[in-house]
C-alpha cells in the first residue's frame, strides 16, 4: 500500500465541512502558528 499524503488545501475543506458552525476554527490554527504555539481548541 502506498503511503497516503494529506493535502492541506483539502484536509481545510474536510474541517470547514465537518465544523460549518464555528468555520473560523479552520483558520485560526494556521494564522496563530505564526504568533504563538498551535492550541487546538482554545
Amino acid at each position: 500500500m502506498k503511503p497516503v499524503r494529506i493535502k492541506p488545501h483539502r484536509f481545510l475543506i474536510q474541517v470547514k465541512a465537518t465544523v460549518p458552525q464555528i468555520p473560523e476554527m479552520a483558520e485560526a490554527p494556521m494564522s496563530r502558528l505564526r504568533t504563538e504555539p498551535f492550541r487546538p481548541w482554545v
